[in-house]
């Protein structure tokens, strides 16, 4: 990501996610909050089509009961977080969002060589988008209990080593 990408812009039709990527994504990417990624159209350098985040992040562990071996310790889980995903509206259904989200997979993969990382969450806006996640391999995880009520994201997880398990075989869609 550069800052002439945020100047430009992400029209996905979900307004918070629109807002961050033109107001914040930019400053978060240079920071060190979150490293911003966009797919950008190559018939017309300097169109967005789409983009994501990736931070890390620990979420309690008695929120990932079932997802992972119950062997394991009691305190928080190391995780990879993806963030504000998005595909820009004109071009939604037609397999960008597989194609992003096998970058940021991968992504993941790579960097769990040298970084501990039980698996990816996320927070998922609606039930499309949590439809989508779920065909992808993501299950849905309880929120956190300090979560305010009117907050309705739904938190969805993937086990690193079910990402590790499809890496080998190419079960997993290329990258971009």
């Amino acid at each position: 990501m550069n800052q002439a990408d945020a100047k430009g812009g992400l029209s996905c039709g979900k307004p918070a996610l629109d807002a961050y990527f033109t107001k914040r994504a930019w400053d978060h990417h240079q920071k060190g909050v979150a490293k911003v990624f966009v797919l950008e159209d190559l018939a017309a350098p300097g169109v967005i089509l789409g983009s994501y985040s990736l931070s890390a992040s620990s979420w309690e562990r008695d929120r990932l009961q079932g997802a992972l071996p119950s062997s394991l310790p009691k305190y928080p889980m190391p995780l990879f977080s993806i963030g504000y995903f998005a595909v820009t509206q004109a071009r939604q259904g037609q397999g960008l969002g597989k194609r992003l989200m096998a970058d940021a997979l991968r992504r993941c993969l790579d960097a769990a060589e040298s970084i501990g990382a039980m698996g990816v969450g996320l927070d998922s806006l609606d039930e499309d988008s949590t439809r989508f996640y779920a065909q992808l391999g993501f299950v849905e995880v309880p929120a956190e209990p300090t979560r305010p009520a009117d907050d309705t994201r739904q938190p969805m997880f993937i086990p690193m080593s079910t990402l590790l398990a499809a890496k080998p075989n190419g079960a997993m869609p290329s990258p971009m």
